[in-house]
């Protein structure tokens, strides 16, 4: 709250982030403005606008930064479109929970890759959000037999009809989204493990998936 008691903060009304201060509002930026994908990235922005409309930063100074920020690497990257499939690059995703939030900001039909080091935690439900909300599984690492099985598990109680193909490499990995993902679907590498069972870290794993995807470029 403000000092004097008067509310302020930052809302999505529609498509307009709003900020209010006292009993005055301005529209900042408009939700098409941010370029990140997925409802956290625009809760993430809607943080750093309230943190700006606090420090007195001007508003077109606040919808320019918006406009321009595209994301760090390796965390929703787009890669790039492939015969009609768009790769995107979310390494970075070293936890089931970042998985699935990865898994929210896009629509069907979606392929996911996953998969990577054992960290002797739960990877199960990976596999679960896998069998409700994408077309294709591709699984890959030490984890990859366990998101597999769960996402078959899930697939057949629930009745629904999901791809899961199981690769040694990544290469491999990227090949069979070739294959399973139709034109305008999304090719999702969104490990949801730690890289350390076939790469030094995720930076090196998600420049080794980008490269491996440029490979695909026809001619």
């Amino acid at each position: 709250p403000h000092p004097g008691g008067k509310p302020r903060g930052v809302t999505l009304r529609g498509d307009q982030i709003i900020w209010r201060h006292g009993e005055s509002e301005r529209a900042i930026c408009r939700r098409d403005d941010i370029s990140l994908r997925g409802p956290h990235n625009v809760e993430n922005v809607m943080a750093a606008v309230a943190a700006a409309c606090v420090l007195g930063v001007e508003p077109a100074a606040i919808k320019e930064a918006v406009r321009d920020f595209t994301g760090l690497e390796h965390r929703l990257e787009f890669v790039e479109a492939i015969h009609g499939i768009s790769f995107f690059d979310d390494s970075y995703s070293t936890t089931a929970e970042s998985t699935l939030m990865a898994l929210r900001s896009f629509e069907p039909p979606l392929v996911l890759i996953a998969g990577g080091s054992d960290k002797g935690l739960d990877v199960t439900p990976i596999g679960r959000a896998a069998a409700q909300v994408a077309d294709a599984l591709i699984t890959m690492g030490q984890t990859g037999p366990a998101i597999a099985a769960a996402a078959r598990q899930a697939a057949s109680g629930d009745g629904r009809s999901i791809v899961v193909q199981e690769v040694e490499t990544l290469r491999a990995a990227v090949e069979a989204a070739t294959r399973l993902a139709e034109p305008g679907a999304t090719a999702l590498f969104s490990p949801g493990c730690a890289s350390y069972d076939m790469f030094e870290n995720y930076r090196q794993r998600g420049e080794a998936f980008k490269a491996i995807v440029r490979t695909f470029r026809p001619g």
